[in-house]
């Protein structure tokens, strides 16, 4: 590590063994996220697990990617069929694989931190971001956010390294894997440009002479380049376009679908549930405010800008699901640990007052407070998905014994029952998300499309009631039905 690169906070602390970092870390967490996570016997952690799971098992079918209606990237489909094809079709085996990525989140978080804060207490703020709400359960969730997150610390791990080395391939490797994260998820977009300013900047002092340097613009063209082929070269070999997977989320139908939406609310819950982390963040705050108008492309600077850039954004955009706190969290972390150092750097001067102490105090309390309270509630939220998870499990009996065919296909809105019964839902709906039916992008036409195409005859509806009104209103009197306490089966009798 080059100490030039490093803050000077962070070079008064002696730095630990490497090997505490490349592998203690990431493995204590992997332990951590198996020890405390249920991943063999919750039915899912969210409704889009079975997405990401129906799509990777039609893949692996042979199905085109062109063919499977998704409203996402496709490079987790891609990459979970891969892995499901060494290691079978089991939930255990593909949330293993989203570990894994979680894994190399918190390994390049902490290598980022130990860089910004030093070593001691870059593992104290690895632990604070495990702690984080729904950290550990989406750490092991099939879902796309932890593949991209992941990919995009990579990315400003490279270039830090190419700060701290000046070798090309850092640079090359850095915009390689942030065009990775924006093919799993595109969410990463709204960073790229911190990221490119910090590796322009490189934390010096950005004089008129900087901006005439030409050697910082041919780095920052590199690495646009390298992120833009990876990211449209990918595109072009799977033959899909920016339409479905980034123009989908912004027309503005689909915003006001979501006119009931609180985005300030949502936005504000997500800071309340940090609370201990928002009172260290603000001693880190306080301490880049003046450094960051002197280096503004500082590397402590660059959560507070990211911070205030994502909860900006958020404010402002509809609709917004649990796992954008990451976004929030990611940042909000890094400035707490940053606080937790300023703090325990002011106890440590006997020569103040009480009253010059108290609020560090105060935070560090609260934080100590707030790691038995996170812990209760993660038990409490993993309690609740299993028994949730048992009333889902009712239907599967009933599905498997009325079935058709060993081939038959069905209809369900809570695709995970595709999985576990190793049945296939039609292609059309393997992605049917609430914001596809805000859109409206899925009719009763549709539907009626779908049941003549692949002689549909068994329905199990749990998410949306306007399909099971279609379904009403397509055949209201050929349906069966049995309820559940989660779910409603419909059988469909053939039209004599």
């Amino acid at each position: 590590m080059n100490p030039a690169v490093l803050s000077p906070d962070a070079r008064t602390v002696k730095p630990l063994p490497p090997w505490v970092f490349h592998l203690a870390v990431p493995l204590g967490f992997g332990a951590i996220a198996l020890l405390l996570m249920p991943m063999a016997t919750v039915f899912q952690f969210d409704f889009d697990e079975g997405m990401s799971l129906v799509n990777a098992l039609l893949y692996n079918q042979g199905y085109p990617l062109a063919a499977i209606w998704s409203d996402q990237p496709p490079l987790l489909t891609v990459t979970l069929a891969a892995w499901l094809r060494v290691w079978g079709d089991s939930i255990v085996a593909a949330r293993s694989l989203i570990l894994g990525f979680s894994i190399v989140l918190v390994w390049a978080f902490a290598q980022v931190l130990r860089r910004a804060v030093g070593d001691r207490f870059a593992l104290l703020g690895t632990g604070l971001l495990i702690l984080t709400a729904n950290f550990l359960r989406l750490s092991v969730s099939v879902m796309i956010g932890m593949p991209s997150l992941a990919c995009l610390m990579v990315s400003l791990y490279g270039i830090i390294r190419y700060h701290e080395s000046r070798c090309w391939y850092w640079v090359v490797c850095s915009g390689i894997v942030a065009g990775l994260s924006l093919q799993y998820k595109m969410f990463t977009i709204l960073l790229l440009p911190l990221w490119g300013l910090y590796l322009w900047g490189g934390g010096a002092e950005l004089s008129g002479q900087a901006w005439r340097d030409r050697h910082r613009w041919g780095w920052l063209l590199l690495w646009g380049g390298c992120l833009g082929l990876t990211f449209l070269g990918l595109e072009e070999l799977w033959g899909l376009s920016l339409d479905d997977t980034f123009l989908f989320h912004i027309q503005g139908d689909l915003k006001r679908a979501f006119v009931q939406e609180h985005s300030l609310w949502d936005v504000f819950l997500f800071y309340a549930q940090e609370l201990d982390n928002v009172g260290l963040a603000c001693f880190g705050i306080m301490a880049q405010v003046g450094r960051s108008r002197r280096q503004p492309a500082q590397l402590n600077t660059l959560p507070l800008l990211w911070l205030l850039w994502v909860t900006v954004f958020l404010i402002n955009h509809k609709p917004i699901w649990y796992h954008h706190a990451l976004l929030i969290a990611l940042p909000l972390v890094w400035l707490a640990t940053l606080g937790l150092k300023i703090c325990w750097t002011t106890l440590h001067q006997r020569a103040q007052g009480w009253r010059q102490v108290s609020w560090p105090w105060v935070a560090i309390a609260f934080v100590l407070f707030a790691i038995p309270v996170k812990l209760t509630v993660l038990h409490l939220n993993n309690h609740n998905l299993l028994q949730r998870g048992e009333a889902y499990r009712g239907a599967i009996a009933q599905l498997q014994a009325e079935q058709p065919a060993p081939d038959a296909w069905f209809f369900t809105d809570i695709p995970i029952y595709s999985f576990y019964t190793h049945r296939n839902i039609p292609p059309e709906i393997a992605t049917l998300s609430r914001k596809r039916i805000a859109a409206q992008d899925f009719t009763a036409a549709q539907l009626r499309d779908l049941i003549e195409t692949y002689d549909l005859q068994q329905f199990l509806i749990g998410r949306f009631p306007i399909v099971e009104d279609f379904l009403r209103q397509l055949y209201p009197d050929r349906l069966e039905t049995t309820d559940y306490p989660t779910v409603r089966y419909y059988h469909l009798q053939r039209d004599p």
